[in-house]
């Protein structure tokens, strides 16, 4: 439910209907960098399950040896893409393949974009999904705003066939994104990180 303040509802509705017209722009050019219809995933908008969060991380104290808590399990985001609006607040890490946690240098107004697991799921792990954790500051609020842009619930994610290559079979099975989105909602399918 939305607060009761002047303005707020309009204007997070304006912001979800932006942030989907972005979240389609970039689906679009991955698209085409794959080979498929530059329509491919725009086929499969016509009802998204998209949903908007809005995240406020408190101020932790360092442990007695200096670490920084990390109130964010390490996880990758279930669904196709997510836009993440930032304050400029230190905190949001990733984890690349075979690498250390590394900072992302995201500032005031910055979209951080993250890949879903169904993103890669669709693309055959061409393009994947990257774990990533909030590290909490010593001393400053974090704000953040995560929009999830995933697709009609009745699509069926199904390796693009350019991502398939007799060297490269498709790793997954397809199912409905409203399934899947389920599944890993309820914790019945997880990706390795």
């Amino acid at each position: 439910p939305m607060p009761d303040l002047p303005g707020f509802e309009p204007a997070v509705r304006r912001y979800q209907s932006a942030a989907l017209v972005v979240g389609e722009t970039l689906l679009a050019a991955m698209a085409v960098q794959l080979g498929a219809d530059r329509e491919y995933f725009a086929a499969h908008m016509n009802d998204p399950q998209c949903r908007l969060r809005f995240l406020h991380y408190l101020p932790i104290p360092p442990a007695p040896d200096g670490t920084l808590a990390v109130p964010t399990t390490p996880h990758t985001d279930y669904g196709a893409l997510t836009l993440l609006a930032v304050d400029g607040v230190p905190g949001l890490e990733v984890q690349p393949i075979g690498d250390e946690w590394t900072p992302v240098d995201a500032p005031a107004g910055a979209l951080v974009v993250n890949i879903g697991d169904m993103l890669a799921r669709w693309t055959n792990d061409r393009y994947r999904s990257t774990p990533h954790r909030v590290v909490a500051s010593p001393n400053q609020h974090r704000i953040s705003i995560p929009y999830f842009v995933n697709p009609a619930a009745s699509t069926m994610v199904t390796c693009i066939p350019s991502c398939v290559a007799p060297d490269r079979p498709a790793r997954y099975e397809p199912i409905r994104a409203g399934d899947y989105l389920a599944a890993r909602i309820d914790g019945t399918i997880e990706p390795s990180l």
